[in-house]
């Protein structure tokens, strides 16, 4: 008696056959009234997984946003509290990299509100649409369909959405990182003045 990994083995091995040069295939039969049943599967199988993908990078986006405005908002106070601690008179050069850090943190704020305010993903079909769609259904082929024009359709309202709130998460990491630099640089400038 094999044992169980045998026969799972012995299932999940592909059975080729080959058939004679000489004889010719015939062409498989075709089902009229359930043609379209696999195909409509998969179409709207796709759908739902393009929207899938759509609202997991968005929720990315949302993340990255929100990880670059708590840094941003942790390390500037952090900064220039221990600038001020420090009770060192500050050059001028000093100064200048905490106004771009301070207006890098702006943009980053802006840019931030932009990302996370900005339109929101459309998810269609409404539960309204659907039920109407279910009682008026006449095969299952065709409400897959339905529901898969209604999901591409929402992909393709999205692929704007997601365009715009990428653009401004990137201008809000961009700030981040410019905020960083500018304040690592005066922090540099400072360290004379307060040793």
């Amino acid at each position: 008696m094999p044992s169980r990994f045998e026969s799972l083995l012995k299932r999940m091995q592909p059975v080729v056959q080959i058939e004679p040069a000489d004889r010719v295939a015939a062409p498989p039969a075709v089902e009229e009234e359930d043609d379209e049943g696999p195909y409509a599967a998969i179409y709207a199988r796709t759908a739902k997984e393009l929207l899938d993908v759509q609202i997991s990078t968005s929720d990315v986006l949302d993340s990255r946003v929100s990880t670059a405005l708590g840094v941003g908002s942790t390390v500037l106070p952090l900064a220039f509290g221990l600038l001020t601690i420090s009770g060192a008179l500050l050059g001028k050069w000093v100064i200048g990299f905490l106004v771009v850090s301070l207006i890098a943190y702006i943009v980053l704020l802006f840019a931030s509100l932009k990302s996370s305010v900005g339109e929101q993903l459309d998810r269609r079909p409404n539960t309204a649409d659907l039920r109407n769609a279910y009682e008026n259904a006449n095969d299952p082929a065709s409400f897959e369909r339905w529901i898969a024009d209604e999901l591409l359709a929402s992909v393709d309202y999205n692929d704007d959405v997601l365009d715009i709130k990428a653009r401004w998460a990137g201008i809000a990491i961009w700030a981040l990182h410019a905020e960083g630099i500018a304040l690592s640089v005066a922090s540099v400038l400072a360290l004379p003045t307060i040793f």
